[in-house]
């Protein structure tokens, strides 16, 4: 390593100036996003603040600091020399890559997780549950082309009719659950907001007073929203086929 001498021994640069001097190399005077541990906001990238705005003169040096919390095992951080640590390939030896994301999204990211054998069958039970009402809602449309539904009734909570109410209460759900996506990527509480979506649409499906053409319509009102939220959004849902097929998509398992 490069180095030189001081009146203490051999000198040689510290990690802040390290990465303080590779960011202005390799992006610029500016960054836009840039992330690490909780550990690291004190002291070192307050350090890469301050290197790097007294050396460019530009204020702020990043746009965006995104420090997620702690893997933790057992109440204790997850560090390769304590030994306590798992790797991907470990927990994809027993989990699909699907349910692994869904535990993982159910934290906020810059708070700790715990990971556990039950925080991970929680999330596998969580992720079935989305996976089936997914399902069932593809079977209630049925593949029926769009111009060939029935309009369904605008959402109304307060109504006493079981359709329109419940299409009122998925509607602020959804809105509920944008908006915990906007405050700092709140997938903990977004979660939360798809849970209520999913009881709403089962809650209609298995409903024996809904007539066959609003149930085609529903189904398909469903299919889009889970693909948007679920789907599009947190990157939960495996393809339509392999749902069908109960089989999870290769390249969202790896």
């Amino acid at each position: 390593e490069p180095s030189w001498d001081s009146p203490w021994g051999k000198g040689r640069p510290g990690w802040h100036i390290e990465c303080s001097a590779m960011n202005h190399a390799l992006h610029g005077d500016q960054i836009d996003i840039h992330g690490g541990g909780i550990d690291l906001r004190f002291p070192h990238h307050e350090a890469e603040i301050f290197q790097g705005e007294c050396y460019t003169g530009i204020e702020p040096i990043v746009n965006w600091w995104m420090h997620n919390g702690f893997v933790n095992v057992d109440g204790e951080k997850m560090s390769k020399s304590l030994g306590n640590f798992w790797t991907i390939s470990d927990a994809l030896n027993n989990y699909s890559g699907l349910v692994i994301r869904h535990s993982l999204l159910n934290a906020q990211y810059r708070n700790p997780i715990d990971l556990s054998e039950q925080f991970l069958e929680d999330g596998k039970k969580n992720q079935q549950r989305l996976v089936d009402i997914y399902r069932k809602s593809l079977e209630a449309w049925n593949d029926v082309p769009e111009d060939s539904l029935c309009a369904l009734p605008k959402g109304d909570m307060s109504s006493e009719l079981l359709l329109t109410k419940s299409i009122g209460l998925i509607e602020k759900m959804s809105e509920a659950f944008a908006v915990a996506m906007d405050d700092d990527f709140n997938t903990r509480t977004a979660l939360s907001k798809l849970s209520g979506v999913i009881r709403e649409i089962k809650r209609v499906l298995d409903s024996p007073d809904i007539q066959k053409d609003d149930k085609e319509s529903f189904g398909w009102y469903s299919v889009i929203l889970l693909e948007e939220l679920a789907g599009s959004v947190l990157g939960l849902l495996p393809s339509r086929d392999n749902t069908l097929s109960d089989e999870e998509d290769e390249e969202k398992s790896a």
